[in-house]
């Protein structure tokens, strides 16, 4: 996503601290992304929100990247994904959500209208 709107979404959960000075030095605060997704980002497995965790964060011609990494102790047998990241911000927002669990892959376009998916895994 684009760096300065990540910062604008990122201002509604912290607007007590200069953020833009914050992320201007990498590595980027791990705590802060955390936060940031597990506020928008909500991902159930078999019923029970997981907490992600953040694995790298790039900064390259002003798109930031980001991986994170979500784990479950339990077989799945149901995904459920909200994405909320920008919906806040843009009506025509479509955020580009690819699931990867085992064998089960699939990508959804998630939008302010429709912002949630269930899946049920064999």
């Amino acid at each position: 996503m684009e760096f300065n709107d990540f910062l604008k979404d990122l201002q509604t959960i912290d607007d007590d601290r200069n953020l833009k000075r914050i992320f201007s030095k990498q590595p980027f605060p791990a705590d802060l992304i955390n936060q940031y997704f597990n506020s928008k980002v909500y991902i159930y497995i078999n019923n029970k929100l997981l907490t992600g965790k953040l694995l790298t964060a790039n900064l390259t011609d002003d798109e930031i990247l980001l991986n994170l990494i979500y784990k479950s102790d339990k077989k799945p047998k149901s995904i459920t994904v909200r994405n909320m990241i920008l919906t806040g911000w843009y009506s025509d927002q479509t955020n580009l959500t690819l699931i990867r669990i085992n064998n089960f892959e699939k990508g959804i376009k998630l939008t302010p209208r429709h912002n949630e998916e269930t899946f049920i895994l064999k």
